[in-house]
């Protein structure tokens, strides 16, 4: 059984306004397995909305007075299809 991979980046759009006013928000991308995560890793780095793209087997902990956060499984995210 494969770990979870989670890659997560800075959502440009999102931060600072909305529920992530006064902060930056972090699109987390939950993937099953490393095709699932080569499929976000490029996603989110060929989308100029996003930053700061990195993945783990563990979400970073943010804090909460910066930042903001979604997370969502992998295949949620239909842009990247």
């Amino acid at each position: 059984m494969e770990k979870t991979i989670y890659v997560w980046a800075t959502d440009k759009f999102l931060s600072r306004w909305g529920h992530a006013e006064g902060k930056i928000h972090k699109q987390v991308a939950e993937c099953p397995n490393w095709e699932e995560a080569n499929r976000m890793l490029r996603g989110f780095e060929g989308d100029s909305s996003y930053k700061d793209v990195n993945w783990g087997y563990r979400i970073p902990s943010w804090s909460a007075s910066r930042y903001t956060k979604t997370v969502r499984p992998s295949k949620s995210f239909t842009i990247y299809k």
